[in-house]
């Protein structure tokens, strides 16, 4: 079983699309902010989310029930808008999304009030960027996902000069 949450209008083949709003090709009307979902535990092959997550009030509660659904050998795919890109900044998002805030559920370890959950590992990850006639972010794309590390870099340091528009990251269940 492959699912789209949040799907909106943007139907997938192949997938149960599941949207709080019944819409042409949603197969299963639930409202995402509400506990817990209408899957049994470990019975997805993949979880697939496209700006979606900035939208739900509990985000963490969010991932952890994305958590129970997924198979162990499954797959979260999300997308979510760069803080840096200004449609990040809509009234509607609960929240800003950069790489780094993943990096929490890879490792289980508690520092002072911040937690950190062992529950996924990065298969991975990657920032886009508007083309078009915006011709330099073609190399700025190429060079900012040579690496992880290079992506660390582009969010500390260059982010507002070079704005992406959004990245993906694909997290596999430990």
């Amino acid at each position: 079983m492959k699912l789209n949450l949040g799907c909106g209008f943007a139907i997938k083949k192949g997938y149960t699309n599941v949207d709080y709003i019944k819409n042409k090709g949603v197969d299963i009307v639930h409202d995402l902010n509400s506990f817990p979902y209408p899957f049994k535990d470990n019975s997805a092959d993949e979880i697939y989310m496209s700006d979606v997550l900035e939208h739900l009030e509990d985000h963490l509660a969010v991932l952890k029930e994305c958590r129970r659904i997924i198979k162990p050998s499954g797959v979260i795919r999300l997308q979510l808008p760069h803080f840096s890109y200004y449609r990040a900044f809509q009234p509607l998002h609960k929240t800003f999304w950069h790489l780094g805030y993943f990096d929490r559920f890879v490792h289980a370890t508690k520092q002072g009030s911040a937690e950190q959950f062992n529950w996924f590992s990065i298969k991975r990850r990657k920032i886009h960027f508007l083309k078009g006639l915006l011709f330099w972010n073609y190399l700025i794309d190429f060079l900012v996902n040579i690496s992880s590390k290079t992506q660390e870099i582009y969010e500390a340091s260059f982010a507002f000069i070079f704005p992406a528009e959004n990245f993906e990251i694909e997290l596999k269940k430990k």
